[in-house]
Order: structure tokens, then sequence, then C-alpha cells
């Protein structure tokens, strides 16, 4: 009989390990949707985003629109009503959490001309942010998602692989018809633009209304 030693959630042979369960503990799960839009509706929105008035970005040379409610144009109603849907989704059925109403706060475009990018930023006085990619170039600049308990001063190994225990961030692809949904306390960054087409994207915030929470924390 071989030797085993009980640690934990996991047991181990002396000539190695078996893997019983690995639990992903107090992770951050970013949500990726593929959204329904005909591509009528996605060219009224990239005509309307390209229209919009556009600035500077404090802190970055990235711009955003200057209208930060976007959505209360009836144009964006079919996209806002599938973010909420998402959004909901997210929330019963990845997070958990009893089902809550949820209302848009702020709503905005970025673009990014070449050579330009986001600061790292995260979006406070919100729960839940969502991004979503309406028409995207064939090389549109990765939206990074960065670790925060990640420890430049500590142990840094070479990783043979990169996997979600050992990433520092986390880079994700944009693509037609794509929401992410996200905390609002992750902190994120467009990457820089080195094409020669701008870089457009429509984001927004939300937050609980309503009845929610519980004992001492219940908001009414």
């Amino acid at each position: 009989m071989s030797d085993v030693a009980s640690i934990g959630r996991l047991s181990y042979k002396l000539d190695g390990p078996i893997e019983k369960e690995i639990i992903p503990l107090f992770s951050i799960p970013i949500s990726l949707y593929k959204l329904d839009l005909d591509k009528t509706y996605q060219n009224k929105i990239e005509k309307k985003i390209n229209s919009l008035d556009y600035r500077i970005i404090e802190n970055g040379n990235g711009c955003i629109s200057d209208n930060v409610h976007l959505f209360k144009d009836k144009i964006f109603n079919k996209l806002s009503k599938k973010v909420i849907e998402c959004v909901n989704f997210y929330n019963d059925e990845v997070m958990q959490y009893k089902s809550n109403n949820f209302e848009i706060t702020t709503s905005w475009a970025t673009r990014c001309d070449k050579n330009q990018e986001s600061m790292r930023h995260k979006h406070s006085n919100n729960m839940y942010s969502a991004v979503y990619y309406n028409i995207c170039k064939k090389d549109h600049s990765h939206l990074t998602f960065y670790n925060q308990q990640y420890n430049p001063h500590g142990y840094e190994l070479e990783p043979k692989s990169d996997v979600q225990f050992n990433a520092a961030n986390w880079s994700i692809l944009p693509e037609d018809n794509l929401l992410v949904i996200f905390p609002a306390y992750l902190y994120h960054q467009i990457q820089k633009n080195v094409t020669d087409e701008s870089r457009f994207s429509i984001a927004c915030n939300l937050r609980p209304t309503g009845k929610y929470g519980m004992s001492d924390s219940f908001i009414s």
C-alpha cells in the first residue's frame, strides 16, 4: 500500500500528488456574453458613437464621450435592456446573490486613437461595470484586468504557462457584439491602440436599487 498524506482538501502520494479538488477561493469572476444584435442595429450604434464629442481622459491619453449618460438616448434602448438582462444573470447565477433590481448610473463611449490607451482604473461608487464592443477592427487592443492580490515585492517564479492562479494580469481580446461584466472595484486598462483606426467601446456602471441587503445593512 502506498503511503498517503492528507493535507486539507488535497491528498498526496509520495511518488506524486493526487489532485482531489482545487478551490478557486475568493475568485473574481469576469463574465463574457455574446449579444444577438443585428447588423443594422450595430451600424446605427457605430454611426452614433462616431459622431459623439470626446475629451481626453484625465491622467491618461484615451478619450471619453462628453455625454456620460449615453443610455438615455433612445437609440441605445435595445442595448441597455440587453446589458441589464446579462447583469441580472451575472448577479443571480454567477455571483449567486438573490435577485435585485439594478440601475445604470453612468454610461459613456471611449475612443482610443493611434498610440492612445487608458490609465489603469476602477469605477468607484458602483457595484458592477460592463463594457460592450460593437464592431471591432482586426487588431483591436486588449482590455486588461489586474490581480489586486499580486505582490510584486514577494516571490516571483517564472510560469511555465499562464493560468488564472499565477497571473498578475489577464487580457481579453474584444470582438463584435461582446459584452464584458465585472465587479466595479476591479482595476482594468485599455491597452495601447497600435493601429491607424480608432478603437471604440461603450461602457456603463450599475448599482442595486430598491430594497436590498439584510439585517443592519438593509437598504430600502
